[in-house]
């Protein structure tokens, strides 16, 4: 099934995509990350890259404890702001994995949810953190194709040769 270096350098791979991508997003008019655009679940750049990096930490925190426990609520306006929750919440993740035994990755878990219970493995939930976070890294790849600010290439493949 899935192996912990694996699931490391997938994960490692993705955030470094988000920092491409907030390297861009550091480019553009501080009121084009608050400007609402139609179509998207999360109507503004800004609280797109919030949702990516707060559904990363809550997932985490839901394999770390079996349940949500409320901590600090993800948020920030400026880009620096947002590049230091994303290291933080990377180095959450990493530190998860890193602590994680071997035989505990592919092994069903339980999370506990208000609506009822969800069996599942941690390796799964670190697929479904990447692949989440790639669906609202498209999103904020596409708002700023409509603000007029193409974004480049933020795939997991570039710079690997």
């Amino acid at each position: 099934m899935f192996t912990k270096a694996g699931l490391i350098e997938l994960h490692s791979r993705a955030h470094q995509s988000y920092f491409t991508l907030l390297e861009h997003v550091a480019t553009l008019p501080s009121a084009d990350l608050q400007t609402p655009l139609e179509g998207f679940g999360f109507p503004q750049i800004r609280k797109q890259l919030m949702h990516l990096a707060g559904s990363e930490k809550f997932w985490i925190t839901m394999l770390k404890h079996g349940k949500y426990e409320h901590g600090e609520h993800v948020a920030a306006d400026d880009v620096e702001a947002m590049r230091q929750i994303f290291e933080e919440t990377a180095q959450f993740t990493r530190d998860y994995l890193d602590e994680l035994p071997d035989e505990r990755l592919n092994s069903p878990c339980e999370l506990m949810f208000s609506d009822g219970k969800l069996v599942t493995t941690p390796a799964l939930v670190i697929c479904h953190v990447v692949t989440h976070g790639f669906h609202h890294k498209g999103q904020v790849v596409a708002m700023c194709r409509q603000l007029g600010h193409p974004a480049p290439d933020t795939d997991m493949d570039v710079g690997v040769g």
